[in-house]
């Protein structure tokens, strides 16, 4: 289980890489290693594993930059154990949420936060991971932008571990020059094999 001061340090983590691309210059274009992920992918669907449980921890940070000044607009962060049945989570158990969405749901109990949808079964993250490139190379980064795709896999179950992903685009915002920055962690473990009684 990822304590709260291991979460903590993630964002730690994600902020200090927005500040430092603030003051240094991007490479332009996209890095993803799309063919491994593909080949990933597909071994992950061909195993035919459906029922399981895991740990699963993600993190998320945007911000405009206004050039010469910054301006971090959000970030989360969820944590949660999860099981999964023909492919469908069936429980979630939230671990850890990020203080600010925390407040929120004690102000409004019916108040859902929107990063809790981000939990996802291992074929939809990777189906989500590929969506969000498609969008990318059919147009949405514009041309002086940056993309990078970093993911590490199991190579036992072939689930990815870990996933790094972070956009820049130039902007015109508000008739000014601006950067939009973005920055996503997720972190997959401890994922078990289950069994359950077939439905009679």
């Amino acid at each position: 289980m990822i304590n709260k001061q291991v979460f903590g340090t993630i964002f730690i983590f994600i902020s200090s890489l927005v500040i430092l691309s603030c003051d240094m210059s991007l490479p332009k274009g996209i890095v993803f290693d799309k063919e491994r992920f593909d080949m990933e992918w597909a071994a992950w669907e061909a195993q035919g594993l459906e029922n399981y449980s895991m740990l699963q921890e993600y993190g998320y940070s945007s911000s405009a930059y206004y050039r010469p000044y910054s301006h971090p607009s959000y970030t989360e962060g969820v944590e949660a154990f999860i099981i999964v049945q023909d492919n469908a989570i069936i429980q979630k158990e939230i671990l850890y949420l990020d203080g600010k969405t925390k407040q929120d749901m004690k102000k409004s109990p019916d108040y859902t936060p929107a990063v809790l949808d981000e939990i996802q079964t291992v074929s939809a993250i990777y189906s989500s991971v590929n969506s969000f490139y498609q969008d990318i190379i059919d147009g949405y980064l514009r041309e002086e932008g940056y993309l990078l795709i970093k993911i590490t896999y199991d190579q036992k179950l072939h689930y990815p571990k870990h996933i790094r992903i972070s956009l820049v685009e130039d902007d015109v915002i508000g008739g000014g020059p601006s950067d939009r920055k973005t920055e996503i962690i997720r972190s997959i473990s401890e994922i078990k094999p289950l069994s359950f009684p077939a439905e009679e």
